[in-house]
């Protein structure tokens, strides 16, 4: 049976495909079979992190309305193990997710993956209610500023069952500017600290992939989500 994880925010541009797409190495590279679902209608990203050996014919609005096979929409990327697949996003601006469909398409995946990961679009709208009606976990991404923490607040109020907070492109030196620690953020969000990724002034757009003191911390953050103690590494935040 597959896990399904939702990777969402209250506000956009926080990094939640650049997590959601590092979560799934880090899980892939542990053995795990991971499936990512893109969300955001009419705007795709993964297939520049992961560029596919031929153009994608299907996404998944085509999978949902039934217009083709899950596996024609499926995207292989270059792991060790072949263990990691996404799918595009769909095509139309205004496709409308309905929870019936998505829990259809899970239960034809439960055998083939150990985890489904939504990447779910920016903002608290239609998107954001299904793939919270459909998600075992919940992940809001934040960065460390009031804006981005009061959003994520509101995106946590408006969720049940297990939520995780996980603070991207943290820099040490942030610290008493909007929040003196990250017990505050913690506090004002109300959810549980999954892992604090740092800023790395080398990362220029998708590269993200290749920066190993972000795939660091998520490969922290993959082994958490498998029930693994690992503490924050404050040695890796205090030099950013």
């Amino acid at each position: 049976m597959s896990s399904t994880i939702l990777v969402t925010s209250g506000k956009g541009g926080v990094g939640k495909t650049t997590i959601a797409s590092l979560l799934g190495l880090s899980l892939a590279s542990e053995g795990k079979n991971v499936l990512l679902l893109e969300l955001d209608s009419a705007l795709r990203g993964m297939d520049i992190m992961f560029p596919a050996k031929e153009p994608s014919v299907y996404c998944l609005g085509d999978v949902l309305s039934n217009a083709c096979r899950a596996s024609e929409a499926v995207n292989r990327v270059e792991t060790e193990e072949g263990n990691l697949h996404y799918m595009l996003s769909p095509a139309q601006r205004h496709f409308e997710f309905k929870v019936k469909d998505l829990l259809r398409l899970f239960e034809g995946m439960a055998d083939i993956y150990d985890f489904v990961i939504l990447d779910c679009a920016a903002g608290l709208g239609q998107c954001f209610d299904a793939a919270s009606a459909v998600s075992d976990k919940k992940i809001v991404v934040t960065t460390f500023d009031g804006v981005s923490v009061r959003d994520a607040a509101i995106a946590s109020s408006l969720m049940e069952g297990e939520k995780y907070l996980i603070i991207n492109r943290f820099k040490h030196r942030q610290l008493g500017e909007d929040f003196n620690n990250l017990d505050e953020v913690v506090d004002m969000t109300h959810m549980r600290l999954l892992g604090v990724v740092p800023y790395d002034k080398n990362l220029l757009g998708a590269s993200a992939v290749d920066s190993e003191i972000i795939t660091d911390e998520c490969d922290d953050i993959a082994l958490r989500l498998l029930g693994e103690t690992i503490p924050l590494n404050i040695k890796r935040l205090c030099k950013i």
